[in-house]
């Protein structure tokens, strides 16, 4: 039996070979009230059964197993990453390289210095023992909700179509599951679970099922009544959970260049209607006036957003709305997702918050800044796009340490936020699904499902972009008494999101120094 060990910013697959540098010892580095992961990995030249796996440390440590998710290029990528106690005895193949994954949160009270421990491996070839040996320094991160960097996903707690007269289905992120049934909020729950670990802070909210769901309607020709038990709920419930630092109000305006918006018929139904109808420019009034209402009653104002139309390619509709909001809404920050560097320039005079996509921010790169330096602020986003392996991006078949330096490109261009559209997006189609022929690897969600535990299965992208952001806070805690030496750390790996260095060793140990930088930083008077 091989066995030996390797950093999380590693990409480890079912071929890779142990080498003559490989270390059958783990050494990890993590700051307070903060996660760290590390791989072993077992290879032998018969096949072998691992039976059982345990971390003898006080710490709270989750272990994994490794799951490799093959696509139609017949290749195993390492994402998926299981639960053991979920899945018992893991048969491995002869001549085949399994991975396993520790996780470890490291609180805000334990003891800096060094703490060592073992993890004992089982297997049906014998017992092994693995030593760890985990540096904590004296540095402590903010709680998600308090997080300078800002996280949103687009997340899904329906089935795909956010409309009530579509039938779910099961592989939906929802389960098939019925709406707010003891089932689906304890699903709920592990989704809230996954946010507060990979730091989602901003809360994606899908307003108009949760209205339609709770009896929203139109009473009589062009006036509605709205209904806010099942919207309150589902925001109370995730601010309880302490992983909420924003709220985003999902766009009710339909995507790209569509000219109808979402409305409520007398059955509670969500349909599309023109905009510049009697009833679409009716309902926008109301809907946008006893929204800002009920958020003002719910003393949540400040830390609410309207996103107005996803991914306009036009500005036509995203200014009627914004003028709408303004003039209804009043002081609500208003940002979009924009694939569109000339819809970015129309919109300059009226978006508080910009967020373009990948290749337009690099393709924009003064505009943005001119924006920044106008008070706006600007984060980046992806969705599909670039695919191009010279961008940073957050495939599957991309390399998972671009998850951890997209948050270090977003530092070293003074970005403070990133929005992916596809959090738990488990749909059935062919470009951004969990099945094989997916064009878009892994775009549509960064969990899997697992419906037999009514829980989901992170990975090894989850992990990159949560120690990404766990990064960014110790810059930003390091830039305090080190602004200089903050940045060209940061420059170092990750300069924008063409130029960057993704080499596990280069990114393992830049992330040491910066550890150091910080708790120094930290602890001057």
């Amino acid at each position: 039996m091989y066995i030996w060990t390797a950093s999380a910013n590693e990409r480890v697959y079912k071929n890779t070979r142990i080498t003559r540098n490989s270390m059958n010892f783990l050494i990890l580095e993590s700051a307070k009230n903060a996660y760290v992961s590390g791989q072993i990995l077992l290879r032998s030249i018969e096949g072998f059964e691992v039976l059982d796996v345990k971390a003898h440390t006080d710490l709270p440590c989750d272990i994994y197993y490794q799951r490799y998710n093959v696509f139609n290029d017949g290749l195993p990528y390492p994402d998926e990453l299981v639960d053991i106690k979920h899945e018992g005895k893991l048969l491995v193949h002869a001549h085949s390289t399994q991975g396993i994954w520790l996780n470890l949160f490291i609180p805000k009270e334990a003891k800096e210095g060094r703490l060592n421990f073992h993890v004992e491996i089982s297997t049906s070839q014998g017992i092994f023992t693995v030593p760890v040996y985990l540096n904590i320094y004296n540095v402590t991160i903010p709680d998600t909700k308090n997080s300078e960097f800002n996280l949103e996903y687009f997340f899904l707690p329906f089935d795909f179509f956010p409309y009530k007269d579509k039938k779910e289905v099961k592989s939906f992120a929802n389960y098939g599951y019925k709406r707010y049934s003891d089932k689906w909020w304890e699903l709920m729950g592990e989704y809230a679970k996954s946010f507060l670990q990979i730091r989602n802070n901003s809360l994606d909210i899908r307003i108009m099922p949760l209205l339609a769901d709770a009896g929203s309607r139109e009473v009589e020709n062009n006036k509605w009544e709205f209904n806010w038990e099942l919207f309150d709920r589902f925001v109370k419930f995730f601010i309880d959970k302490k992983a909420v630092k924003s709220l985003s109000c999902c766009s009710i305006i339909n995507p790209v260049l569509n000219d109808t918006v979402l409305c409520l018929d007398e059955h509670s139904n969500i349909v599309s209607v023109k905009i510049e109808s009697e009833k679409g420019e009716a309902f926008t009034d109301a809907f946008y006036s006893a929204l800002y209402e009920h958020i003002r009653e719910l003393g949540l104002l400040d830390i609410f957003r309207m996103r107005l139309q996803d991914e306009p390619h036009q500005d036509k509709y995203w200014i009627w709305a914004r003028k709408k909001v303004e003039r209804l809404m009043p002081g609500v920050v208003c940002g979009e997702p924009l694939d569109m560097l000339s819809v970015s320039k129309q919109l300059k005079d009226y978006c508080d918050q910009f967020i373009p996509r990948i290749e337009v921010y690099e393709e924009g790169v003064d505009f943005f800044r001119d924006m920044q330096n106008a008070g706006k602020e600007v984060w980046v986003y992806s969705c599909c796009f670039p695919e191009e392996h010279w961008f940073l991006n957050k495939f599957t078949d991309h390399p998972h340490v671009h998850s951890r330096l997209m948050t270090w490109a977003c530092y070293s261009q003074n970005i403070t936020g990133f929005l992916h559209w596809g959090y738990n997006y488990f749909a059935e189609n062919d470009l951004y699904s969990c099945l094989p022929n997916a064009r878009f690897k892994g775009d549509g969600h960064i969990v899997y499902p697992n419906t037999e535990h009514n829980t989901i299965n992170i990975s090894t992208r989850f992990i990159a972009t949560r120690d990404g952001i766990q990064d960014y806070e110790l810059l930003k805690i390091a830039e305090r008494k080190f602004k200089d030496d903050a940045f060209a750390l940061s420059r170092r790996i990750a300069r924008s999101f063409l130029e960057f260095d993704n080499d596990p060793e280069s990114v393992d140990n830049t992330v040491s120094k910066l550890l150091k930088l910080a708790e120094v930083s930290q602890n001057m008077i």
